[in-house]
């Protein structure tokens, strides 16, 4: 089981303030989409929002970075 403190630190203000390269970006996005591959007994329906939320942020930012 993965602990949702993991999970807390993942705010948008977060994302921003640290993840400033492409290649960040992209690795951030590809470790949270494996996360998406669990299964269901072992992340909790709320960090699976939070996952889902920052990933779309991730890729958003780097679309934005990369245009």
């Amino acid at each position: 089981m993965i602990p949702l403190c993991l999970f807390a630190v993942l705010t948008r203000q977060m994302v921003f303030r640290f993840i400033f390269r492409e290649h960040d970006k992209k690795v951030c996005c590809l470790g949270l989409t494996s996360l998406i591959g669990l299964p269901a007994n072992h992340i909790p329906a709320e960090a699976l929002e939070r996952i889902f939320k920052a990933t779309l942020e991730l890729l958003v930012a780097y679309k934005e970075q990369v245009a």
